[in-house]
């Protein structure tokens, strides 16, 4: 497939175009100019930002308590708290337009609690809405506060600067329920609320590459007539010509049938063990620390996690062994310093004193690392805790044969039904995992065979609705086994140890638990089924996965023949996943884009982020109504 030759690639950060948005929206001073690049500019108007629930989901990952002191925030209030008036301050809304939203805020005018009112909301306000407001401020004689009422379009999270969820909880379940005909396109509607909102803020039309017949079909179709009618409209927000040379992105919609064995696997990388041991929740995750003996047990402890993490930018999409390696180098690299900065303070010198000084510079940077140390020291020492407890590394390594190929082999049966009967291997779901992968991976599994090891499960207690519906989601659509992405295993180069010396006195048993229960070895990387649909749509290639995807660019004026296809391979694409989706596709796509010879960039997007127990839960549901 030729390649684009000199083309300008679009950025790919949607973390920080949100971000700009933001102090944008959140810099109200008409006599200054904002300026999102520059954290040190405070404005001159001090205000209040008022919030709903989504809205503060949305600003949580992007700007801290001091980034809104320096955009002039003094108080930040959500809105269904109990608030005093501040006459004399402006106060910028940010929320949803709720009709219950449009109320409180009518509530608020009429009782006049601020100054004047800069009312932002995430998405579109729909007309009926928008007249419901500007009938209560006329009601209130208040319409003299409002200054401005905009639609922001940022109705989404930006976790990191290649991923975003719209946070619409029990999507898988809303799209493959018995849902009426009204429901399911009012969860379509939000989807194409939220994917517009992506590109205004990315500032882009994409090509869009969509299967047909599934809903990912009707999200793409949704968004195409949304981008059609807001490109012919007089306010377009992607009015501004692009550079001559510059490529447009793809944006590929996929449905989550696709591929469900991924919502179910194992994870080995970092980031997904976060998010599927520890439920990291919009980059934040709650530690249980391990306590000292003779100690009492200590508080729960608290972290944030994002890319502003140097540790965590270059490490969350790794495996865990390598992970903890680099941890360990972490640690003995912040004690080298610590031990450098006491020796140039030592003595009576006057260069001691200088490096006394020195050291007292550095205290502020020295803490922030110890603090950061501690943090990834903390959450590798309840990753391995649960590994340990639970066999996961065990679990990882028979999915990933299972998945290798499409027939159970002798062996893999026995040492399957091994892996299910042993009590003291895993919990009871992680067991259902396994299982449902091995449903999913072989073409061909005896019923005998099958009932055994449903029996199994069923006698150690495990609800077993989430396979039933599962093989109702198969035989219905036919799925083909997802055989192929798995990979043999290899050991790691070398043992590492996780803690060095000054840890060691703390978490001894853990680190001896490491080396003597958990296997050092990395999975060999292999394309999960939506990476390799991704890379036939951005390579243009001509494969039966993708012969019945639809081509959609909403540039190009309708007409009864085949639009005009873009032949250069696309260098930059956006997929997103309708009804879910998780941390280790996204890695898995990243590890694509990154491939030599390089050059791509790819963002992944998904209704929501799912651990594999929050998605079993939406397959037992939905076996109940289906």
């Amino acid at each position: 497939m030729m390649h684009a030759v000199g083309v300008q690639s679009l950025s790919l950060d949607i973390k920080e175009k949100q971000k700009q948005a933001l102090s944008r929206m959140l810099n109200i001073t008409d006599s200054m100019e904002a300026d999102s690049n520059n954290p040190n500019l405070v404005p001159q108007t001090w205000k209040v930002l008022v919030y709903d629930r989504f809205g503060q989901d949305i600003i949580a990952p992007l700007l801290n308590v001091g980034d809104l002191r320096k955009l002039g925030v003094t108080l930040h209030l959500h809105l269904y708290t109990d608030r005093q008036a501040v006459p004399d301050v402006p106060a910028v809304y940010f929320v949803q337009p709720t009709e219950d939203n449009v109320r409180r805020i009518c509530d608020d005018l009429a009782e006049g609690l601020y100054e004047s009112f800069y009312l932002n909301f995430s998405c579109s306000i729909p007309r009926p809405l928008m007249e419901t407001l500007a009938a209560g401020a006329v009601s209130s004689d208040s319409v003299s506060l409002v200054t401005k009422v905009m639609e922001q379009h940022l109705n989404f999270i930006s976790l990191a600067p290649k991923i975003f969820s719209l946070h619409q909880t029990s999507s898988y379940k809303a799209l493959n329920g018995n849902a009426s005909d009204t429901q399911m396109m009012q969860t379509i509607e939000q989807i194409v609320d939220g994917l517009f909102s992506v590109l205004v803020t990315l500032g882009v039309v994409p090509i869009i590459r969509a299967p047909t017949g599934e809903a990912a079909e009707y999200v793409a179709r949704g968004l195409e007539a949304r981008l059609r009618e807001h490109l012919a409209s007089r306010n377009n927000a992607f009015s501004e010509t692009a550079p001559s040379n510059f490529q447009r992105p793809l944006l590929v919609i996929l449905d989550r049938n696709v591929d469900l064995a991924s919502m179910l696997a194992h994870p080995w990388n970092y980031q997904a063990l976060v998010h599927d041991i520890l439920g990291m929740k919009r980059n934040r995750v709650t530690v249980e620390m391990t306590p000292e003996p003779g100690k009492p047990n200590p508080k729960p402890k608290d972290y944030d996690l994002d890319s502003s993490d140097a540790f965590w930018a270059e490490n969350s999409g790794k495996p865990f062994p390598t992970v903890a390696e680099a941890a360990d180098g972490l640690l003995a690299e912040y004690k080298r310093e610590m031990e450098d900065m006491g020796k140039r303070a030592g003595g009576d010198s006057l260069e001691a004193a200088a490096g006394l000084a020195s050291l007292v510079d550095s205290l502020p940077e020295m803490t922030e690392k110890k603090k950061r140390v501690d943090m990834h020291i903390g959450i590798a020492t309840a990753l391995l805790q649960a590994i340990q407890a639970r066999d996961i590394d065990k679990f990882v390594e028979v999915e990933l044969d299972l998945l290798s190929s499409r027939n159970l082999s002798p062996q893999e049966r026995t040492a399957f039904t091994t892996l299910l009967s042993e009590q003291s291997k895993g919990l009871v779901e992680d067991k259902l995992r396994a299982l449902m992968i091995l449903f999913l991976a072989k073409d061909s599994i005896s019923a005998s065979d099958f009932e055994t090891f449903e029996n199994i499960l069923r006698d150690a207690g495990a609800d077993l609705s989430p396979l039933q519906f599962v093989k109702q989601v198969k035989a219905i659509r036919n799925l083909k086994p997802v055989a192929g992405f798995g990979g043999s295993t290899g050991s790691s180069s070398s043992t590492f140890s996780l803690f060095s010396e000054t840890l060691k006195n703390k978490a001894t048993r853990v680190t001896s638990a490491f080396h003597s229960t958990v296997r050092q070895f990395l999975p060999t990387a292999k394309e999960l089924q939506a990476t390799k649909i991704v890379d036939a749509l951005m390579e243009n290639k001509n494969t039966p996965e993708i012969e019945n995807y639809a081509y959609i660019d909403p540039k190009v004026a309708r007409s009864t023949g085949e639009v005009p296809r873009a032949r250069a391979a696309f260098r930059d694409a956006i997929v997103f996943m309708v009804g879910g989706g998780n941390y280790v596709e996204y890695d898995n796509l990243q590890e694509y884009a990154n491939k030599p010879p390089g050059g791509k960039q790819i963002m992944y997007g998904t209704t929501e982020l799912l651990t594999a127990h929050e998605f079993l839960e939406q397959l037992s549901e939905l076996s109940k109504v289906v």
